[in-house]
């Protein structure tokens, strides 16, 4: 199995042929000098940052590219392994690591072992959801997953995401797999099931399926200068969003993509031969769904007389008999702000005529950012933990 990881400008410190990295110590610590010395090991606990299996936080312009990993070099940077042993009772503190990667990986792939490869299944995904339609439909809660999947379905429809076709000669299909989620309130109580189709859009060809994939998505610098601004004029400050945002683009004449029909809801035609799903509208997964979202959002703004700023294309301004809205965006994410509070609820109807569009009324969080704002006073405080 194949993932990608970031290479970081981070030093890593050599070992020796014959030295092996223990799980629970850190590199260069006391007890890995002991270890290396031959000498006496500390028994207590390390703390995690010195733990191999915790790697620290990474910082942006540490990331240089991406390389191909295997599956063992992406348990490494994680502490799956570690919580799989402790779960079933196996001390790891001081087993070398190659040693209890062979034991995990030999645990998940076991096929007389289900339960080894169900915890390890729930280790790596949240909530334990279904991996496969084949598989949600066979929990006890198969009929509500049954239901979303069919609320995807009946949104995909109407909204002519495709075409039921045949596939043209010469041309392969891109796979579709369904995506489930379990949405959960503050209070951890389920809040609703969703299920959601997405296109394996590792598998399309440059030139043939897409072309360019790059959109812009606001700075958070810019976002916070926005807001500042807007704080200071003692200007409201209102969000919205634009539910399933990426079905909205629609896909370029010259390229025509072809996907396989969803698991659960195949139909042939009638008589009998195959048919396949020919993309009239973006869907999650397709490399250029982002792009295309971009084009369709920043038309209709253009639509309704905003314009985007040359410092940063995802802030959309307007302007007109001494009134002011700004508009940044964060793919589906849209703030606005004006000291005409009619003047953002005309925005909105705006951009309800085309979109479907979620309002948010006073921002409170944005982008995982909570926002406490005193307009009378102008008074803006943004926090994160």
């Amino acid at each position: 199995m194949l993932g990608h990881r970031r290479r970081t400008t981070h030093p890593v410190a050599r070992r020796e042929e014959g030295q092996d990295m223990v799980i629970g110590q850190g590199q260069g610590g006391a007890d890995q000098q002991a270890v290396d010395q031959g000498g006496a090991q500390n028994n207590n606990p390390p703390p995690e940052d010195e733990n191999p299996f915790y790697p620290g936080p990474i910082r942006a312009q540490d990331i240089q590219d991406e390389e191909e990993v295997d599956m063992q070099s992406a348990l490494r940077a994680t502490n799956v392994v570690e919580s799989l042993l402790h779960t079933y009772g196996i001390t790891s503190e001081y087993i070398p690591i190659q040693m209890a990667l062979e034991m995990v990986m030999d645990m998940a792939t076991n096929p007389e072992r289900h339960d080894l490869q169900h915890a390890f299944g729930a280790a790596t995904r949240p909530d334990d959801c279904p991996r496969s339609f084949k598989e949600a439909m066979s929990r006890p809660d198969g009929d509500k997953w049954l239901e979303a999947a069919q609320t995807e379905m009946d949104a995909l429809i109407e909204n002519g995401t495709w075409e039921l076709t045949e596939l043209p000669e010469g041309r392969r299909e891109v796979g579709s797999r369904w995506v489930f989620i379990i949405k959960r309130k503050a209070d951890g109580t389920i809040d609703r099931y969703k299920a959601r189709l997405v296109a394996k859009g590792y598998s399309q060809i440059p030139g043939i399926d897409f072309d360019q994939v790059f959109s812009p998505a606001t700075r958070l610098a810019s976002l916070r200068t926005v807001l500042a601004q807007a704080a200071m004029r003692g200007e409201y400050i209102e969000s919205i969003d634009i539910s399933n945002a990426y079905l909205n683009g629609e896909i370029e004449d010259q390229y025509e993509v072809y996907m396989t029909q969803p698991e659960g809801f195949k139909v042939n035609s009638p008589d009998g031969r195959k048919w396949v799903c020919k993309l009239k509208k973006g869907l999650y997964g397709l490399k250029q769904s982002g792009r295309l979202w971009y084009h369709k959002l920043a038309t209709e703004l253009e639509n309704i007389g905003f314009t985007q700023i040359k410092s940063d294309p995802s802030i959309y301004v307007w302007a007109k008999d001494g009134i002011r809205v700004t508009l940044p965006v964060f793919v589906d994410d849209i703030t606005i702000t004006s000291k005409s509070k009619s003047k953002i609820q005309e925005v909105k109807d705006a951009l309800r005529k085309v979109f479907k569009v979620k309002d948010l009324g006073p921002t409170t969080y944005l982008l995982g950012i909570k926002v406490d704002y005193n307009q009378e006073n102008r008074i803006l405080e943004l926090s994160q933990t």
